[in-house]
């Protein structure tokens, strides 16, 4: 084999690499439910590339681009959505955030309006001064 013929398959390796190594870093950068969503595997793309790459050279590099231009816009599509159990057939919250926390009127509904004890309330006020004698309260 000539020299160039040795370097062009030396630069198609690295070439082969570098892609496989692109493809597995964005594949595993990409969340779980968003594979789901789009329907693919996360480890059969991150996995087999790599093995295609170290069993078979440049194969392995010609299923990353399969990835990168066929399977990633599908991956990516479905993490524009915004988040697992958003609109579609999950419906709900996004995930991960739980329920907003209770409010001022605590977990069991609202607290009764005004004054709620004897305490609560505001002292009574005195009576109004009398004017002449107490009166008879058995009438006599």
């Amino acid at each position: 084999m000539e020299g160039g013929g040795l370097a062009f398959f030396i630069v198609l390796g690295l070439a082969s690499l570098g892609v496989v190594i692109w493809a597995v870093v964005d594949a595993s950068s990409r969340p779980d439910w968003a594979w789901q969503q789009s329907g693919q595997s996360k480890g059969l793309w991150i996995a087999l590339p790599i093995v295609l790459l170290l069993l078979c050279g440049i194969v392995g590099g010609i299923l990353a681009i399969v990835y990168l231009t066929s399977i990633r816009p599908q991956v990516m599509a479905a993490e524009g959505t915004g988040g697992p159990y958003r609109g579609g057939a999950y419906g709900g919250p996004p995930g991960g955030y739980g329920s907003p926390p209770p409010g001022p009127s605590g977990p069991y509904g609202s607290p009764p309006a005004g004054p709620s004890g004897p305490y609560d309330s505001p002292p009574a006020p005195p009576p109004p001064p009398s004017s002449g004698p107490p009166a008879d309260p058995f009438g006599g």
